[in-house]
């Protein structure tokens, strides 16, 4: 089984792939239209190859491989991933096994699915849940330091992070009030700095969050 990440655009083979190591697993990524799989995910349609040595699609990844059988693993066509079968024997796979995959892979696609909607209700009920919490943190105490931490507690189950902290604007420079995940707190809490660094003032002017994917490669991080 290979599942299509949607936010990569690629197939990425399930651990459970016989015939590949889990180390070698972590390394492959198909985009539609590359390789027989890949094929099969942009067609949409199945695809059953007598001999892999006149497939000009093929990728090559068990030598052992002969014959192949993939077909699309779909709900509606929204595609989900494909379901890919191997043989080291030439035209081993027939026209009833390809009928029988394809029923596989629709019964496979309504599991997956049923995780899908059950997982993302479960994220649901859990953020609404903290942030019942995190509500609550809000007027635990009448102490500032305690209210924050126990926010940041609180947004942990959320989002979960290495470490957060919150500044506090200060005329023209910026104060960090709270913080959790550092080595030597005592160090970070207190510290204070300019309001007009090049991340701030980009987000005072988007006036929304800001994702930074990669702060090594954003000039706007200081650290």
């Amino acid at each position: 089984v290979l599942l299509f990440d949607e936010t990569a655009n690629v197939l990425r083979p399930h651990p459970s792939y016989r015939g590949v190591s889990n180390e070698e697993n972590r390394h492959i990524s198909i985009p539609p239209g590359k390789g027989v799989s890949g094929k099969v995910a942009a067609s949409r349609r199945p695809l059953r190859i007598a001999d892999v040595n006149r497939e000009k699609n093929y990728l090559n990844v068990n030598m052992e491989t002969l014959s192949e059988l993939c077909v699309p693993i779909l709900v509606g066509e929204r595609l989900l991933g494909v379901l890919n079968a191997e043989s080291a024997q030439i035209d081993f796979f027939t026209e009833a096994d390809e009928h029988l995959l394809v029923t596989i892979a629709g019964g496979l696609a309504t599991a997956i699915e049923k995780m899908h909607l059950f997982d993302t209700e479960r994220i649901r009920r859990l953020e609404a849940e903290m942030l019942s919490q995190a509500a609550a943190a809000l007027t635990s105490s009448l102490e500032l330091d305690q209210v924050l931490d126990n926010l940041l507690i609180s947004l942990a189950q959320v989002i979960p992070y290495d470490s957060t902290a919150v500044f506090i604007r200060e005329n023209e420079r910026l104060r960090i009030v709270a913080g959790r995940g550092f080595s030597a707190p005592e160090k970070v809490i207190g510290q204070t700095f300019t309001a007009d660094d090049p991340l701030s003032q980009a987000l005072r002017e988007a006036r929304r969050p800001i994702l930074i994917a990669d702060v090594r490669a954003d000039s706007r991080f200081q650290s």
